[in-house]
């Protein structure tokens, strides 16, 4: 009797612990994904396909052991199982999708977005480029924008329409 509660202790800490790597890992993975496959539609399905497949093999998990390289592993056989389903022409060969995938390198979809619009802020006037710094900057609603730039809270409103 004494002997089953150990065990069923020892499995609550094996689940305990899976679960946070799991919740911990769950961005790292959708990224990784991310990085290798172009539509967000079939990203979100084979990040779906992986968390199951994660869960199915829950017992294969051995505390201690780098929990991502396992979960990017099961998500890269997704993505290549994935691209043989796949009728349309593909985007990456084989060779090119393995050595992304092997490079270790996620992208941060925020970071690239960020650095996207700041491309394009560099492009506008500087007055229009500090009108929109304020505006989506800390404390940027309309009333303090156009405090801040002596104008009307109507006209800094269609200003940033535009």
């Amino acid at each position: 009797m004494e002997n089953s509660r150990i065990t069923d202790h020892g499995n609550e800490r094996l689940h305990d612990e899976f679960t946070r790597v799991f919740t911990v890992n769950q961005r790292a993975i959708y990224l990784y994904i991310r990085s290798l496959v172009a539509n967000s539609a079939d990203v979100d399905e084979l990040w779906q396909e992986t968390n199951l497949v994660l869960w199915q093999r829950f017992a294969d998990y051995q505390p201690g052991t780098n929990f991502l390289a396992w979960a990017r592993r099961i998500a890269y056989n997704k993505v290549l199982n994935y691209r043989t389903r796949r009728r349309p022409p593909l985007l990456f060969s084989d060779d090119f999708l393995q050595k992304l995938a092997a490079s270790d390198r996620v992208f941060d979809s925020n970071s690239f977005w960020l650095d996207v619009l700041k491309l394009c802020t560099d492009k506008l006037p500087p007055i229009d480029r500090e009108l929109i710094e304020l505006r989506y900057g800390p404390d940027g609603d309309c009333r303090s924008v156009a405090e801040k730039l002596k104008r009307t809270v109507r006209s800094v409103h269609k200003a940033v329409g535009r």
